[in-house]
């Protein structure tokens, strides 16, 4: 076995780096998927996150911050392919913490939805939900993969 300059295993750190990466890729394509599944349903209709944030910026009276993160929510797919170009451009420290505070952000907006629709069941507007509980699940592999890239690339500098 070759030892790795670190001091352990390099095919087994390339095994661990290729988990990762590929956590990270699943759980992107996966977040991405889930934001176009159904997150509420209203009457007989399906609505999906995108047109979730745009009733939300259009209805409702929302501080700066909240206004900001629902009008840059189309943009989701752009960013992620950037955080990706950013990490196969070498800049991977950099891609992960985005990474995890892009999740993060995603996630608290899957989990307010999930709580703030638990109650309207038999309602005119109901919670829906596949596309909260899928994005969720994206979050959690893009944060396996992202803390990975992270604690990993820490441990290797000591």
């Amino acid at each position: 076995m070759a030892n790795h300059p670190t001091g352990g295993d390099s095919r087994g750190s390339a095994g661990r780096s290729l988990f990762w990466r590929l956590s990270w890729l699943v759980g992107v394509a996966l977040l991405l998927a889930g934001t176009f599944l159904p997150w509420l349903y209203s009457g007989t209709n399906a609505k999906n996150s995108y047109q979730l944030a745009g009733a939300g910026q259009r209805r409702l009276a929302l501080p700066s911050w909240a206004e900001a993160v629902l009008g840059g929510w189309p943009f989701l797919g752009p960013i992620w392919a950037v955080l990706a170009v950013l990490f196969l451009l070498g800049l991977r420290r950099t891609s992960a913490a985005l990474s995890i505070l892009l999740a993060a952000v995603i996630g608290l907006m899957a989990v307010a939805v999930i709580a703030l629709t638990a109650g309207l069941a038999g309602t005119y507007v109901s919670g829906a939900l596949s596309g909260p509980i899928v994005t969720t699940i994206g979050v959690l592999g893009i944060a396996m993969g992202a803390g990975a890239e992270l604690i990993g690339r820490r441990s290797i500098r000591r």
